[in-house]
């Protein structure tokens, strides 16, 4: 056998795959949820090995670990501890990663979010953390702590709004629940997190669920996957109507007249018996 061949051979099964496969492909991909821990996703989230990148947004990408489930946005990664449920995904609650063993990180980042994909839900306000700061701060305060072996200077302030360091070291921008005030409050509402509604074309998503296909994504734009397409669509079109087989069958011809009895001149019928 010549192995040049073969090799060439699949070589162009792999380059060039059949493209009857792909819409059948993409709809089975798409089809699978993203599960997590008590997570559960479908569009526009894709990640794992149940959802590939076409089957949610780019920036929407979902990882787990340890029965964790995690979203990167603007290089800070976040627990994902809610999601809305499947197909109705305009809200999820995130906490920074970073924060969940107390105020006192390894990393300084701001929380920053890409805004052409979240939107901060009502209730939630931005904070400034700063960190290395002088036993004397001239300006207004909401709470102090302290870091052990992370800053020069152990002396940890919060203040409201965004601000940059001041006199201080480091900076670091959160985003807490109006509600909380104090120190220990504030360490609470980052690890409980906050929420985000995601700027996502559900209409688009929706009028796909409803012709029977699964949303994707082609070039940040919500397609829909369809059996027996071989392109992404803006939604399946309708089944062919089920019509039943006729068969035409050949019209039989009439019977024939049945034939006259036989009669005696007198214009009577004659009756015969048979004896057997």
């Amino acid at each position: 056998m010549d192995y040049f061949l073969l090799f060439v051979l699949l070589l162009v099964i792999f380059e060039y795959p059949l493209t009857s496969s792909t819409p059948e492909l993409y709809y089975r991909s798409c089809s699978n949820q993203f599960r997590c821990g008590k997570i559960v996703a479908d569009f526009p989230f894709w990640g794992g090995e149940q959802r590939p990148s076409y089957c949610g947004y780019p920036g929407l990408k979902l990882q787990c670990e340890n029965d964790t489930a995690f979203i990167k946005i603007d290089g800070v990664r976040y627990r994902v501890l809610a999601i809305d449920p499947p197909y109705n995904h305009n809200k999820m609650r995130i906490a920074r990663e970073d924060y969940e063993g107390g105020l006192c990180p390894r990393n300084i980042q701001n929380t920053t979010l890409d805004t052409t994909l979240f939107v901060i839900s009502l209730g939630y306000i931005p904070l400034t953390l700063l960190y290395g700061c002088p036993s004397f701060f001239p300006f207004d305060l909401l709470a102090n702590f302290s870091c052990n072996n992370v800053f020069h200077s152990s002396i940890g302030l919060i203040v409201p709004g965004v601000t940059g360091p001041l006199v201080c070291s480091a900076s670091v921008t959160v985003l807490v629940h109006i509600s909380a005030s104090t120190g220990k409050e504030i360490e609470q509402a980052l690890k409980y997190g906050f929420e985000v509604e995601l700027k996502v074309d559900d209409k688009a998503c929706q009028k796909c669920l409803d012709s029977k296909g699964k949303c994707g994504i082609d070039n940040n734009q919500t397609v829909c996957y369809c059996l027996g397409s071989s392109t992404s669509l803006a939604e399946c079109p309708p089944p062919p109507a089920n019509v039943p087989a006729t068969i035409s069958l050949p019209a039989l011809p009439p019977p024939p007249p049945p034939a006259p009895a036989a009669a005696n001149k007198s214009g009577k019928y004659l009756y015969f018996k048979v004896l057997l």
